[in-house]
């Protein structure tokens, strides 16, 4: 398993919070950098990563499919033989 979404996601929410840091920089302090923050994390943390998890799920299940159960896509629709 890839550390990469994991990575991306984490430096996604980390530039957009330093932009918001950077709109309300007159107005900061600790307590409205952690809402910033959690802001971030919650909108795209969750919200995103459920959208696009829905949107491989539902049009995209084949892929999904095959990617959880490890079967081979290709060969499901080329005719090519599972094993060699």
């Amino acid at each position: 398993m890839s550390l990469l979404p994991i990575v991306q996601s984490f430096l996604i929410i980390l530039i957009l919070s330093a932009l918001n840091f950077y709109w309300d920089r007159n107005n900061l302090n600790r307590e409205r950098v952690i809402e910033i923050v959690l802001f971030w994390c919650i909108v795209y943390g969750i919200g995103v990563a459920g959208l696009t998890a829905f949107i491989g799920h539902t049009y995209l299940a084949d892929i999904a499919n095959s990617s959880i159960s490890g079967t081979d896509l290709i060969s499901k629709y080329c005719d090519f033989p599972s094993s060699i």
